[in-house]
């Protein structure tokens, strides 16, 4: 199982879409407050992006092209650059109601989870990642884009499910070409140096590792190593595997794959005392509390 794969598993990402249809005259957008990973796809017409506080000229967007909101920043997506719409007054029309030839149409999500981890996933990306559809580098999604647009006019039952669905595998995408950050776990995934220690510690959380024998695994020294890693990942060795643990142990947890033991064992912990002590310290609350929160 590659790493976006495992990382999808364990941070439990599921694709929302709540917005489907098009907009119309003199229109203005936020979708900011959710808390989520936000998401728009232009599927008809174009508009532009405003980020508050930033002086910058609105970016232009048109059919095909993405943005993604890591943090739910505050944006406004308008129909001119100088639109005087108050945000999100205009309603939207749904696609068998009627086609305006000047409308925009847009998806628009969010990307849910319940497991922290996910803060390290996003800690290193940029507030607003904009994916042109003319971008030769990310190629791979024109198809993916495709067919949500052409699902997004397709009014029959099941679409927003099949929308929420190829949205997901966009974000995997997104997050394995890792939008050129060079900084953070996703990166320390990809690293070429990096990637064979990290793939051997997830297919076996729960060996006893240490930072000589991630080294090894690397077939680098143990002060290389630990440098290269801190310097990519942003944290060091040990603290990325007792997240990485913590984070699986959440979620299965959550998933009610076993009791607090068996879990703390399967995570590499050799009791629930200990297992339970670093997940209170990493996350703030308890393996029992998520147990309790699961059943509810």
């Amino acid at each position: 199982m590659s790493f976006i794969q495992q990382l999808f598993s364990i941070l439990n990402l599921q694709a929302k879409v709540f917005h489907n249809g098009q907009y119309c005259g003199n229109w203005a957008i936020d979708t900011s407050g959710n808390d989520y990973i936000n998401f728009h796809v232009i599927t008809k017409g174009e508009c532009y992006l405003t980020k508050p506080d930033d002086e910058d000229e609105p970016v232009p967007l048109s059919v095909g092209d993405i943005l993604l909101l890591p943090r739910d920043n505050q944006h406004c997506l308008t129909n001119s650059k100088n639109s005087s719409a108050i945000v999100n007054s205009a309603p939207s029309l749904s696609f068998t109601q009627h086609t305006d030839i000047d409308a925009t149409g847009i998806i628009c999500g969010y990307f849910a989870y319940n497991n922290p981890f996910i803060k390290q996933v996003i800690a290193h990306l940029p507030n607003f990642i904009v994916i042109n559809h003319t971008d030769e580098k990310h190629a791979v999604l024109t198809n993916l884009v495709q067919a949500l647009i052409a699902e997004s006019v397709d009014e029959t039952k099941g679409s927003t499910d099949i929308l929420a669905h190829i949205s997901e595998v966009i974000l995997a995408i997104v997050l394995r070409d890792n939008i050129d950050a060079k900084e953070g776990i996703v990166a320390a995934n990809l690293h070429p140096k990096l990637s064979k220690s990290l793939l051997a510690f997830h297919q076996s959380p729960d060996t006893k590792w240490t930072v000589e024998t991630l080294a090894e695994t690397a077939f680098m020294s143990r002060a290389a190593y630990s440098e290269l890693f801190k310097k990519v990942a942003g944290v060091t060795p040990i603290e990325y595997v007792s997240q990485f643990r913590i984070a699986k142990g959440y979620q299965m947890i959550s998933k009610k794959e076993g009791s607090i033991l068996e879990v703390a064992l399967a995570c590499g912990y050799d009791s629930e005392s200990a297992f339970s002590k670093a997940f209170k310290r990493i996350l703030g609350i308890s393996p029992s509390q998520v147990k309790k929160q699961s059943n509810t």
